[in-house]
């Protein structure tokens, strides 16, 4: 299937390929991910950090399977829906907090080992965690309300 570029900036050639290349490279994760869950089920080693790493991967790859969706539309109509790069941005910040919530886990020294936190260590995750998470929902609900795509080309600017 070709997808028509007529309507697409010079930037977003390609992306639609590279996002679904991605997609189904993270698709197959997630599946690998199912067959360990089994297998350290079966060990009774289904362990909090793995969970959390398993919901980063699905929050990822929902945001590449949405972002994959825009970019068809928009190759293929011209113009696409923007809520739905907007929930695609929403599911990758999920997707980093949940990582990062595991990364701040695995530093303080929680893992199947050593299965509890200590409250400084809890109160450090939950509050990065919660501070990403809340700094950049505000970020990207502010882009959604105030940018106008016609006037701003990336959003860095």
């Amino acid at each position: 299937a070709v997808v028509s570029t007529q309507s697409t900036g010079a930037d977003e050639v390609g992306v639609l390929e590279g996002t679904v290349a991605s997609l189904v490279l993270c698709i197959s994760l997630l599946g690998a991910s199912v067959v360990y869950t089994k297998l350290l089920m079966e060990r009774r080693m289904w362990h909090s950090t793995f969970k959390l790493l398993q919901l980063s991967l699905l929050f990822y790859t929902l945001h590449l399977a949405l972002k994959a969706v825009y970019f068809l539309r928009l190759g293929l109509h011209g113009s696409a829906d923007r809520d739905l790069i907007l929930i695609s941005k929403i599911s990758e910040t999920l997707s980093t907090a949940c990582y990062l919530a595991l990364l701040l886990c695995l530093s303080s020294g929680y893992t199947v080992v050593t299965p509890s936190l200590t409250i400084c260590g809890l109160g450090a995750v939950l509050t990065l965690t919660g501070c990403f998470t809340l700094i950049v929902s505000v970020c990207i609900l502010w882009e959604a309300l105030v940018f106008d795509p016609a006037e701003v080309l990336y959003t860095y600017q």
